[in-house]
């Protein structure tokens, strides 16, 4: 009985130490955040007559108070009291041994993210404790103590500021196998004797108390000596020329301001005229807000954003460098435009609607059209769907063959219009002739003689894959151009 007594002496005073160790070294963190959990749940004994684990089912009950520290973004010391009842029964009857005890441990949690920044946080723990029975029994041959090792998982869930729900499970192993009072261990899933517990609690997070604000004590008046060397009255700190007797106007320096506009002629960027200090020292002489010695167009009113020159057709290219002053155009082309993107202006392009190659001022290469090519060039023709009104992209082809047509006047071109068998016969018959004309109207529009174009339009009669599949009908709806 004297060792028993000493051996919980030693724990209460090891454990009563750690408690003191973690709540100093947690004072020293940044956060130094705190919070209490009052909880209480059921528990289960597991040993020599349990043979499995019950997890809520369980008619005995725990309580208890825990207490945790901060200790970095990931871990907190905790500290936990915990009594409660665990009970077994020796015979497969409804008679129960009762057991109360007492516990005390010490762990520490992980946590992947924090409460403040989420509204739920789970955790696990681990650590090692002692737990007392206030409740003797037979067959317990020398201490009334066990050494426990805890082992939590659980999830907080927000609930204001300083408050959250806390559920967690406990099991906890022990090192030692007299907890029911029989050393068997035929009946008992673990070698040693365990505890299963659920537990529901409430979590207060506390804070620290802010700081009182001290009050500033007052700051007597000190005389500061004024060094004035050239007794200009200007401080030597605030005079630009401390050694020479000046005049305030130019910050201690003598009069040097060969034009009287108040501005020393090194800060004058028109000493020789007498401007204002917004321009320094120069004039603004058609009054656009940029001075004459930065505006590259000082006698016309003009834009900041074009150096103080118009730019009359808003294209951001100053007139004094736009080559195309009436026409919107682009920097890169000194102002003016490109219609078909080829890289060549519109005023030396020869072919300002097509796409073409420097070499030949903007027109494109020569293609030799034979049907075949033709075939190649109708599969980029398209139309805006169900309608006849052709895509912009089909330009381009457009143009390149009505290019080929002027340049060789015996060529005459019939123009077939092609739909899949989707919808009525009689629609897609009316739409395949409509985008027939369609082409023949753009290469009029181009300079083609209408009397070398021919168009009609054949529905979905003439089909050249098959309309069962996506894949056929895309093919089906096409224009097919044809030199006669």
């Amino acid at each position: 009985m004297v060792k028993f007594e000493y051996n919980m002496k030693k724990i209460k005073y090891t454990l009563i130490l750690l408690t003191c160790l973690i709540l100093n070294v947690s004072s020293q963190t940044l956060e130094n955040k705190w919070n209490i959990n009052i909880y209480g749940g059921k528990n289960d004994y597991i040993g020599s007559y349990s043979k499995s684990i019950r997890f809520f089912d369980s008619y005995f009950f725990t309580s208890g108070l825990q207490f945790s520290k901060y200790y970095n973004s990931k871990f907190d010391w905790v500290i936990d009291f915990n009594h409660g009842v665990w009970a077994f029964s020796p015979s497969d009857n409804d008679y129960f041994v009762t057991r109360g005890y007492q516990s005390y441990s010490a762990s520490i949690r992980y946590r992947p993210f924090r409460l403040d920044s989420k509204k739920i946080s789970p955790f696990a723990a681990i650590g090692f404790g002692t737990r007392l029975f206030t409740t003797p029994i037979s067959g317990i041959k020398e201490s009334n103590y066990d050494i426990i090792f805890p082992v939590t998982l659980g999830i907080d869930f927000k609930l204001g500021k300083h408050t959250a729900i806390r559920y967690q499970t406990v099991f906890g192993f022990t090192n030692s196998n007299l907890n029911d009072g029989d050393l068997g261990t035929e009946n008992n899933i673990f070698t040693k004797d365990a505890f299963f517990s659920n537990n529901l609690g409430f979590v207060f997070h506390i804070g620290p108390l802010p700081k009182r604000e001290k009050k500033p004590k007052p700051i007597k008046a000190v005389k500061i000596k004024i060094i004035d060397k050239d007794k200009d009255g200007v401080p030597d700190d605030e005079d630009e020329c401390p050694d020479v007797q000046g005049i305030g106007n130019y910050n201690g320096c003598p009069d040097n301001d060969k034009d009287g506009d108040g501005i020393l002629n090194e800060l004058d960027k028109c000493p020789e005229i007498k401007g204002e200090a917004r321009f320094s020292g120069c004039i603004d002489t058609d009054n656009d807000g940029i001075s004459d010695f930065n505006d590259k167009c000082p006698d016309v009113y003009g834009k900041l954003t074009s150096s103080g020159c118009p730019d009359n057709d808003g294209d951001g290219v100053s007139e004094d460098i736009d080559k195309c002053p009436t026409e919107f155009g682009l920097a890169i082309n000194n102002g003016c435009p490109d219609s078909d993107n080829d890289g060549v202006i519109d005023i030396i392009d020869k072919c300002p609607a097509v796409f073409g190659v420097k070499e030949l001022n903007g027109c494109p290469k020569p293609v030799i059209l034979n049907n075949e090519k033709l075939k190649e060039l109708g599969k980029g023709i398209q139309f805006e769907t169900g309608s006849s009104v052709l895509k912009t992209d089909s330009y381009i082809i457009l143009n390149q063959i009505a290019v080929e047509l002027r340049n060789n006047l015996n060529l005459k071109l019939i123009i077939e219009g092609h739909t899949d068998n989707k919808g009525s016969a009689d629609k897609n018959l009316f739409l395949s002739k409509n985008r027939a004309i369609a082409i023949k109207d753009y290469f009029i529009s181009q300079g083609i003689s209408a009397d070398r174009l021919s168009s009609a339009g054949f529905g979905g009669t003439k089909p050249i894959a098959n309309n069962n599949t996506e894949e056929g009908r895309t093919l089906n709806r096409r224009v097919d151009l044809i030199l006669n």
